[in-house]
């Protein structure tokens, strides 16, 4: 995030400023329409670092109210059957709800991924 921000030119804040923004009226109106893609990116890959997470969700979840998509796809192989006797209907519909979301986050941020990963590369 930190080489997004650096990106935005200084003079595009200062001119803000001397507009009469305050810095935080700047920030919202200024900095982050232009390090919108870098958002995007960041916001994009923390989803799916989150959503992937099962093992910090068996940790800290033990009621059934609070329990993922991702740690239900985890118990219904666990618990179906054990090992031997797979339930492969079951295991596919849980697949689909465990693909869904990621697939709806990346389709409404692919654009913003894109440019944002190609403004990353740029300099090396």
């Amino acid at each position: 995030m930190k080489n997004f921000f650096d990106n935005v030119p200084r003079y595009l804040e200062e001119a803000a400023w001397l507009d009469g923004r305050s810095k935080l009226r700047a920030l919202a109106e200024i900095v982050l329409p232009v390090a919108r893609n870098g958002i995007g990116v960041v916001a994009g890959l923390s989803f799916l670092a989150a959503w992937a997470e099962v093992l910090m969700m068996i940790i800290l979840i033990d009621s059934q109210d609070l329990k993922t998509v991702p740690l239900a796809f985890y118990e219904t192989l666990r618990t179906q059957g054990g090992y031997t006797e797979v339930q492969y209907g079951l295991v596919a519909a849980m697949g689909v709800l465990y693909a869904v979301p990621v697939m709806i986050i990346f389709l409404a941020t692919r654009r913003m991924m894109v440019r944002g990963l190609i403004a990353s590369s740029r300099g090396l």
